[in-house]
Formats: structure tokens, sequence, C-alpha cells
């Protein structure tokens, strides 16, 4: 016979909170039934480091992490409002550059994307040829 546990299903959806939610939401825990988490991080900041950070905060707690995702609504949003532009207007360069123009990243970080970026663009360009 198989036993089935339900566990409590938790999100958290803000990343500045994301310690002190972990430990309410790990309080609420039985002894045989852990807690779910679901960690949607809400808003436009590019953490490199979330997965490594939730893992450090979960380690002794009687947490399961099921699932960690970024809602890019309010970049989706912005992107609409700000321009009225199709991507068809756009040259790939232009994409790409009013991609990184959105996200905020440390200059030598975007310096190094622009570089990978026109490499690739450039390989492309000579198999082409």
């Amino acid at each position: 016979m198989v036993k089935i546990q339900r566990a409590q299903l938790v999100n958290i959806q803000c990343a500045s909170t994301l310690g002190p939610a972990i430990q309410t939401a790990a309080q609420s825990a039985q002894s045989e039934r852990p807690v779910w988490l679901e960690v949607t991080v809400r808003g436009d900041d590019y953490l490199s480091d979330l997965q490594p950070r939730i893992q450090a905060l979960t380690e002794s707690l009687p947490v399961e992490v099921l699932r960690i995702r970024r809602d890019r609504s309010e970049v989706a949003a912005r992107l609409h409002a700000e321009a009225k532009v199709t991507l068809d207007e756009l040259s790939p360069d232009e994409v790409f550059a009013k991609r990184l123009e959105q996200e905020d990243l440390p200059e030598d970080l975007t310096q190094q994307l622009k570089q990978r970026y026109q490499n690739i663009v450039s390989l492309l360009r000579e198999e082409q040829a």
C-alpha cells in the first residue's frame, strides 16, 4: 500500500523578504508533512544567485522547493507601453541593444554580452557568405 503525504504549498513572491518568508513557511511544517515552496520573483531584478541563495536558506528546514520562477510581466508591460515599434521595424542589433537596456546589469557584464553577441553575428555572416 502506498501512503500519500499531503504537504502544504506556499508561494513566496518577493525576493527581498525571501529569508523571513521561508522561515515562516517552515514553521507550519508537520513531522511527516514538509512544506512545499514555490518561489516567484516579481519585478525586474536580475538575481543570478537566486537558486543557491534559496538552497542555503532551506538547507536545514523541513521544506522542499518545487519551483523557482521569474514573473516578467512588468518587463512585458513596460515594453508594450514604451515602444510601439514592432520587431519587424528593428534590426537584430537594435533588438539586442534594447533588450540589454532593460536589464540592470553591471557594466562589465553588459560589455561582455555585447562582445559575445558581435562575435556570434560575425560568425553567422561569415557562414552565409
